[in-house]
């Protein structure tokens, strides 16, 4: 196989599809769900398709930037808890709750 047939491999591409899969899963875990956003976002993976990561959000996942504020804020706040109390928030709300508390 010549040095020309050999595909080659975007990084940020390689990259937004593995945190994609992880948004797709992500029903399950709304941290992951939001470290995943926070990533795309920050990186600005989502700019082959996209201008803003509002527009991404929207024509990928039909969903609000709101949406994905809350889901990021969520899993932000979540990260800074510790492990044991970590554990007990199960859901984005419960963690939104927890962010007015110093």
């Amino acid at each position: 196989m010549s040095t020309s047939q050999v595909p080659t491999f975007d990084p940020e591409e390689c990259r937004l599809l593995v945190l994609e899969d992880i948004i797709t899963r992500g029903e399950h875990t709304f941290i992951e769900v939001g470290l995943a956003l926070l990533e795309i976002r920050d990186k600005r993976l989502y700019r082959k398709d996209s201008q803003t990561f509002e527009e991404y959000v929207k024509s990928r996942w039909f969903k609000t930037s709101r949406w994905a504020l809350n889901m990021i804020n969520a899993a932000v706040v979540v990260q800074q808890l510790p492990t044991e109390i970590r554990t007990t928030v199960r859901n984005e709300a419960t963690a939104r709750e927890l962010s007015c508390v110093p």
